[in-house]
């Protein structure tokens, strides 16, 4: 009897990278999607006409990322079983994002593909700073990078009619980022991961399956809703330190000049 040919090994797939890491700031894909609030001025003579359309309470938050989660392929239902069609990406993400309405933070998880990174305005001229992870030291979340400008000057334009008199157009576009202005907040203390008991790598292959910050810190703030100190816990790659932040009075000086 022949023998039979070597059965072929099974390939073992390669672990896909993980879409996001911890402390990057991200968004909802809709979200440019959102026009916000758009008003038009047309200035001929001493007559102004506004033209206003759309709302800002619609723009979804820039949030910052917790933990990413590898999905286990086996229990997620990634997948369709009747087409083989992908139902959802294969990581899940953990976000927080601070409202001023309710002067609470708030978490949840996202399908990775309900997400796409996110930049603060200033990025190129002001990187992003690195906390020190000390005691009573004075932090902030990221997201404050990307809340503390409301308005967007799109363009304008003036030129002189057949009879010499001017007629000026302004476009300008606002979007509600300040009800997502986080406050400034002080460490009390230094953890380590709160779900520590959770694996962060598959005991079977290896496979890295949690992203994580080494350390946390939980910190202090006051609430004016409550008239009390409410305290939370975030991962230290989330946190800014409040003394690099961005000048407000150079940025509204700036926004006069122009």
């Amino acid at each position: 009897m022949p023998k039979l040919p070597p059965r072929p090994k099974r390939a073992i797939p390669k672990p896909q990278p993980f879409p996001f890491q911890v402390g990057e700031l991200v968004e909802f894909i809709a979200k440019n999607n959102e026009e916000g609030y758009t008003e038009l001025t047309i200035t001929e003579g001493h007559i102004t006409r506004t033209i206003k359309s759309g709302q800002t309470k619609m723009t979804p938050p820039t949030m910052t990322v917790n933990e990413v989660v590898l999905e286990n392929s086996s229990k997620a239902h990634l997948f369709d079983e009747i087409t083989g069609n992908a139902k959802r990406s294969g990581f899940k993400v953990h976000c927080v994002w601070f409202s001023t309405k309710t002067c609470k933070f708030f978490d949840r998880w996202f399908n990775s593909g309900m997400l796409r990174k996110s930049s603060h305005p200033d990025e190129e001229q002001i990187p992003i700073p690195v906390v020190k992870g000390e005691l009573n030291e004075v932090v902030t979340l990221k997201t404050y990078l990307s809340a503390y400008q409301s308005e967007e000057f799109l363009f304008s334009a003036k030129w002189t009619n057949l009879d010499n008199s001017e007629k000026v157009w302004k476009l300008t576009q606002s979007f509600n980022h300040l009800s997502f202005l986080p406050p400034k907040m002080v460490i009390t203390e230094i953890i380590s991961d709160p779900d520590k008991k959770k694996p962060l790598f598959d005991k079977n292959d290896g496979t890295k399956i949690r992203e994580v910050s080494e350390e946390y810190a939980k910190c202090m703030w006051y609430d004016p809703n409550t008239g009390k100190f409410s305290e939370h816990v975030f991962p230290l790659d989330c946190l800014i330190p409040e003394n690099s932040l961005p000048d407000t009075k150079k940025y509204l000086q700036t926004f006069l000049d122009s």
